[in-house]
């Protein structure tokens, strides 16, 4: 299991990650799905505050932003094991396709899947380029 100060860490990891990628509000488009036995999005890439592009931002909006990931406390680890394939098919779901633009997703884990998910088993088609 995973202790209150260990999901305090991981979101401070995360935030400061965020504060150090994010330069602009469509620069790089930011995500965050929390992975867990009910799949939690607490940040959509079409969000209008931070991923908008007719939305300027400033250092403090970054701030603002990465404090959203710090403060997330909704992580619930009873229930079972993180279904990790749904919650990296319900990222892909996120990206928008054929827009040119570069897309990564970044997985961070501190505990073992669900013995019904198996990352392994997705498909390329499902990863590249979405189906086309």
């Amino acid at each position: 299991d995973i202790s209150a100060d260990d999901i305090k860490h991981q979101n401070e990891f995360i935030a400061n990650m965020v504060q150090r990628i994010k330069y602009g509000s469509t620069d790089p488009r930011l995500g965050y799905i929390g992975c867990q036995p009910n799949i939690q999005t607490v940040m959509n890439l079409e969000d209008p505050n931070y991923n908008f592009v007719f939305n300027t931002m400033s250092t403090e909006d970054i701030r603002k932003m990465s404090q959203i990931f710090r403060d997330n406390d909704k992580y619930n680890p009873t229930g079972g094991s993180p279904p990790r394939e749904e919650c990296i098919k319900r990222a892909i779901n996120q990206f928008n396709k054929g827009d040119d633009r570069n897309k990564k997703i970044i997985l961070i884990g501190n505990c073992e899947e669900s013995g019904q998910s198996d990352t392994c088993s997705l498909k390329d088609n499902e990863i590249a380029n979405y189906g086309e």
